[in-house]
């Protein structure tokens, strides 16, 4: 298992009485997805599959000149979140379900969705909006609060001191449909029901605060006497031995070969995301997505009670999802993934398009992702 909040189990229909986390789905590097269970790599209803933080705007750093993007924030930082919605129709816009955006101030130690358990949160009303500029000192405890109603929201992300001792910030995504309201689908989560419901669509990931080096140097220019609390005996840090910030990983290409009937090799095409490719004449598809080699990182973990660390390289973990059809496995390897996307039993009439879902991973909070369909 990663470092990444658990997976919801698999299963067939709309999940029921579970979070579908947006930064872990069932592949090989994820326990627990036995071979008897539905395919989670087939998209039969609208959830999300991956949502991106990145950093947006910064007092300290211009963050379009920061390539590939931060995922890991510093307080006072803003940081956008934007979510992979996938449905049988395509990659989902999202605003029609006025979605909700919920933050909860995360301690270090604290089990994913304990949080809100924690907080005493059961109604979306009681919700206060997140402050969308935050007070340049380090206040108090953050109550959990309201990021926004947009489909790509921003929080500005406060300097509680829990962060000090490696506490981040949990963040809903709640988005209602078929009736129900995003208010009614937030209610049903935080009284605790058993049974949520299924026209209702659930993710969550962490909002990482750091480097934690960066994050206790920060404090110590503010409050020397707060960060003594946490650090005993602190002295400000260099920047090696703070590290760098998390970043996250990029897709650099996707490519498809049109496939006819008895055909190893095409005509490798790279594509755009939300390409329609047509599948006139053709039956299966070679595709392929790549990542940038650069963007994986060497990171420290804290070993022996934080006496020492060891260092730890991300890796690729990529997945292709698709709406129907069956997928042939081909090449992972160097941050490339290859299939062979075939109709399975039955090819799709004419007209139909078969959506297929690129998601790159980089063992951390690191992600990208790209869309592309196949029409008939």
């Amino acid at each position: 298992m990663t470092q990444h909040d658990s997976p919801s189990p698999p299963r067939s229909g709309p999940p029921r009485g579970a979070i579908l986390t947006a930064v872990a789905v069932c592949g090989a590097a994820v326990a627990g997805c036995a071979e008897d269970l539905p395919d989670e790599a087939v998209v039969e209803y609208p959830r999300v599959l991956s949502i991106r933080s990145e950093v947006v705007a910064s007092p300290w750093v211009d963050p379009s000149l920061e390539i590939p993007s931060r995922t890991e924030a510093m307080p006072f930082e803003t940081v956008r979140f934007d979510p992979l919605v996938a449905s049988p129709v395509g990659r989902e816009d999202v605003a029609g379900r006025a979605p909700a955006w919920i933050m909860c101030p995360r301690e270090s130690g604290v089990t994913p969705l304990e949080c809100w358990e924690r907080a005493g949160v059961t109604q979306f009303s009681q919700l206060p909006m997140c402050p969308t500029a935050v007070d340049p000192t380090i206040g108090g405890a953050v109550p959990p609060c309201v990021v926004g109603r947009e489909p790509n929201a921003t929080l500005s992300v406060p300097f509680s001191p829990h962060v000090l001792s490696g506490g981040d910030y949990e963040v809903l995504f709640v988005a209602g449909g078929g009736g129900v309201s995003t208010e009614q689908c937030a209610d049903e989560f935080f009284s605790g029901a058993v049974d949520l419901p299924d026209a209702c669509i659930y993710a969550y990931r962490a909002q990482k605060v750091g480097p934690i080096g960066a994050v206790l140097n920060l404090a110590h220019e503010t409050d020397p006497g707060l960060v003594e609390m946490f650090v005993p005996g602190f002295e400000p840090l260099g920047a090696e031995e703070v590290g760098e910030a998390d970043r996250n990983v990029r897709i650099k290409t996707v490519t498809v070969e049109r496939l006819a009937e008895g055909q190893d090799r095409g005509q490798p095409v790279v594509v755009e995301d939300g390409a329609l490719i047509d599948m006139t004449g053709v039956d299966r598809a070679k595709v392929s997505f790549e990542t940038h080699a650069e963007d994986y990182q060497t990171f420290k973990i804290p070993v022996n009670e934080g006496e020492g660390f060891e260092l730890f390289p991300e890796e690729p973990e990529n997945q292709w999802f698709r709406t129907s059809g069956d997928m042939e496995y081909v090449e992972n390897a160097q941050g490339r993934l290859t299939y062979i996307w075939g109709p399975g039993d039955e090819r799709p009439e004419p007209g139909r398009i078969v959506y297929l879902f690129a998601v790159a991973r980089d063992y951390r909070y690191g992600t990208d992702f790209r869309w592309l369909g196949l029409r008939f």
